[in-house]
């Protein structure tokens, strides 16, 4: 992205479609968070998550993807690892990191 009202126009959409599609949900979801594009959820089931995701693609143009992780789920650069009642984070590092540097 090029120009700095590109991030506006993302941030306004994002949030068109966040209030469109949330808001038609009767139960929703326990966390929901967003970094520009990346979203977080916690949800009861796999058909709630699925049923979100299908509102998300009618709701908007864009097209969803899923990962799904029933006690750990790396989000941005953050391993979250979920117990009963809490969430602990510590720092996501992918498998494909070597560690190599450009000059």
């Amino acid at each position: 992205m090029g120009s700095p009202f590109e991030w506006i126009f993302v941030h306004f959409y994002m949030a068109f479609v966040e209030i469109k599609t949330l808001s038609e949900r009767e139960n929703p979801p326990s966390l929901y968070a967003r970094y520009i594009d990346d979203i977080l959820l916690i949800v009861n089931n796999e058909e709630e998550l699925l049923s979100i995701k299908r509102t998300f693609q009618e709701n908007s143009s864009l097209e969803c993807t899923d990962e799904n992780g029933y006690h750990k789920l790396p989000f941005l650069d953050v391993l979250l690892e979920a117990d009963e009642n809490t969430i602990d984070t510590s720092v996501y590092r992918k498998t494909n990191n070597t560690w190599e540097l450009l000059h």
